[in-house]
């Protein structure tokens, strides 16, 4: 079993999964990032699960799929509508039981229909004979066009509108214009659980978002079917799914011990080939999960590069003038599927891990040439920002706010363009409130002047960074002890218990200052030897890290977790549950990528390796076109980067975080790059 962290959430805990075995890496001795690219590119290719693997099982293949997609668009947008049974294609296929197809436009739902086919029980793990397609398709779009015919006829009514030469004009018209969405439900699977089980242990047995769920009881004539893309666009929570299913059947939410056991209602889980046109200007996707899988190219320094671009916009969208006030503001979290932003405004902790993120990118990327007038904008955008929120972040003289500051701080230090006096003045002010929090006791900071309890571990790691990155610029000598002081404890305090946040910001201010602070100390061998300590212990803890990301596509569920990392204890069986935290990991190995006292050079090929997946399972987790295909409005969403693979929920820190992650990843890329 490995070794799981001990994770400081930003916002609250989320249920993870079983970590999957990680692909033994060859050692290798001097290389050339090129020749890693390049090794890189064939494991994937290797890894990459067959188009079979992920399409579906039995006889199900794309080109059904491909064919039924186009069945339906075409009867939809034909004025005959569905054809009769006998005029329908032949195409009998084994292990399909059903087909949902779904009316859209501008992610309005228009016209649902569902098909099942007769003998749908004698079909539960691979049994029952050939079923027609086409039939089924069939059937279920003239559901759906009913729907479609009946939402418009009660519009007419609403509106007064009784010709009905126009009511048909309008009808045709809306008809051409649907985007067309079907799920082909194949795979169906009996999920028994033991009696004396944990009561939990039904969410362990299916991959939210990629799997279906049936469940049936005697209580009710017919069962109950929760289709996984139409899920997904509703953004619903495994536990709201299968006790929706449970009240279906009867069933109350104390019933949930009974799910799945030989005295409660049967529960099966299925696959889809999910078939959708995204936008009216999209080609068909077969989707996985509700997304493309990103894992059939090579994540190179191109493609990382437009990662995090496509966050930073997104980011930058967020502010926004505030219509009640001169100020500027940060949008807060964005439910895409409802189209809102609840709650309506950023907290500011999370407003100025915003700023800094922006910042970081911006600075690497004007670094490196790369960046014109359009990010020069987004940084001043920033600064004035970062200005306005001063009374956030030191409401009153010695009690600063912590957070706040300290990524308020880190912005400022971060700006690729020069500071005005009135910025530089905002810096130091944010760093003499931080620094003056030192214990004089030893052991981190006090939560305020005069206040001797302590600051927690992860809010004390990421003050010493930011008077790390402080430090930097002013090169003060006489902060050089209390920041070393602070280094040593969280040291020693990791050893008991390694933390992740903790580890995410000691990376930062060792990268930042850690040779620096050494240098300048009163001792420079005694601090040489604690911060060796924090770089060889990061070196044990990325080697244990490695071993928690996924790699390849799991026993249960799809091969879109690639790349993540699994850092809580998981549910005995249950599919990988890699979350936005594996921004988290990314993180520290970008950093230790371009610190050879972390990572010797002659074994950089192992970390780069995890660094580069874990910024492909980053871009899974993104909102991108084809995975917008059912939003009603996708300009806030895009390129945001999502809670879990199956929660779209947008938490501005989830994509700060990802984006810091990506710039380091970036800066590392680039100092690996051999000159010409």
């Amino acid at each position: 079993m490995h070794k799981m962290f001990n994770v400081m959430n930003l916002r609250f805990d989320l249920p993870y999964s079983r970590a999957e075995r990680l692909c033994r890496m060859m050692p290798r001795g001097n290389i050339r990032l090129s020749a890693c690219l390049l090794a890189l590119g064939c494991l994937l290719l290797i890894c990459r699960p067959s188009a079979g693997q992920e399409a579906g099982a039995g006889g199900l293949a794309y080109e059904d799929g491909e064919a039924a997609f186009d069945w339906v668009q075409d009867w939809v947008r034909s004025e005959d509508g569905v054809p009769a049974d006998e005029q329908l294609d032949d195409r009998p296929l084994a292990g399909v039981f059903g087909v949902y197809v779904t009316l859209r436009e501008g992610g309005r739902v228009l016209g649902r229909g569902q098909a099942l086919r007769a003998d749908v029980a004698e079909a539960i793990d691979g049994g029952g004979p050939a079923v027609q397609l086409a039939e089924l398709s069939a059937a279920a779009t003239r559901q759906a066009l009913d729907e479609l015919r009946d939402k418009q006829m009660k519009r007419a009514v609403e509106l007064g509108i009784n010709d009905p030469d126009l009511f048909k004009q309008a009808l045709i018209a809306t008809r051409q214009r649907v985007q067309v969405d079907i799920q082909i439900g194949h795979s169906l699977e009996s999920i028994v659980l033991p009696q004396d089980g944990d009561e939990a242990a039904v969410f362990a047995t299916f991959a939210p978002g990629f799997h279906g769920l049936r469940l049936s009881s005697p209580l009710v004539g017919e069962p109950d079917y929760a289709w996984p893309a139409t899920e997904l666009s509703r953004n619903t929570t495994p536990i709201r799914l299968v006790l929706w299913l449970m009240d279906k059947q009867g069933y109350a939410a104390d019933d949930l011990p009974l799910v799945a056991r030989a005295d409660g209602p049967a529960l099966q889980r299925f696959e889809v080939m999910h078939m959708v046109r995204p936008g009216p200007a999209q080609p068909m996707r077969n989707l996985i999960r509700g997304n493309l899988i990103l894992n059939q190219q090579v994540i190179d320094g191109r493609t990382i590069d437009g990662l995090a671009e496509r966050v930073a916009r997104f980011l930058d969208q967020l502010i926004v003038q505030d219509d009640t006030t001169p100020r500027i503001g940060v949008r807060g979290v964005y439910q895409p599927s409802m189209d809102r932003f609840a709650p309506q405004w950023a907290e500011p902790r999370q407003a100025a891990l915003m700023c800094y993120a922006l910042n970081r990118h911006a600075k690497i990327q004007l670094d490196a040439e790369a960046a014109g007038e359009t990010m020069r904008s987004r940084v001043k955008r920033v600064l004035r920002l970062a200005e306005q929120m001063e009374a956030d972040a030191l409401p009153e003289p010695g009690k600063p706010k912590h957070l706040v500051a300290a990524f308020l701080l880190m912005a400022l230090c971060e700006s690729p363009v020069n500071l005005d006096p009135a910025q530089i003045a905002l810096r130091d002010r944010l760093g003499r409130a931080l620094i003056d929090l030192r214990h004089p006791e030893g052991g981190g900071y006090r939560v305020a002047a005069g206040d001797d309890r302590r600051l927690t571990r992860a809010n004390a790691a990421a003050v010493t960074a930011s008077l790390a990155a402080w430090y930097e610029q002013t090169r003060d000598r006489k902060r050089t002890e209390p920041i070393l002081a602070v280094l040593a404890d969280l040291m020693t305090e990791n050893q008991a218990e390694a933390r992740l946040y903790d580890l995410v910001w000691v990376s930062h201010a060792i990268s930042k200052a850690g040779d620096l602070l050494a240098k300048n100390h009163a001792e420079p061998d005694a601090a040489k030897a604690n911060i060796d300590s924090w770089r060889t212990f990061l070196s044990e803890q990325i080697t244990l890290l490695s071993e928690q990301q996924v790699r390849g596509r799991p026993v249960l569920g799809p091969s879109d977790v690639t790349g993540g990392f699994i850092l809580k204890p998981p549910a005995p069986g249950s599919p990988p549950n890699p979350t936005w935290e594996s921004a988290m990991p990314l993180s520290i190995i970008a950093l230790a990528l371009r610190d050879p006292a972390v990572i010797a050079p002659e074994k950089v090929f192992g970390p780069l390796l995890t660094a580069q997946l874990g910024a492909r399972f980053v871009g899974q987790l993104m909102i991108t076109q084809p995975s917008a295909y059912y939003l009603r409005n996708i300009d806030p969403a895009l390129g945001g980067v999502r809670n879990t693979l199956w929660d779209n929920t947008l938490y501005p820190d989830c994509s700060s975080m990802a984006l810091i992650a990506l710039a380091e990843l970036q800066r590392s890329l680039q100092e690996l790059e051999p000159e010409d």
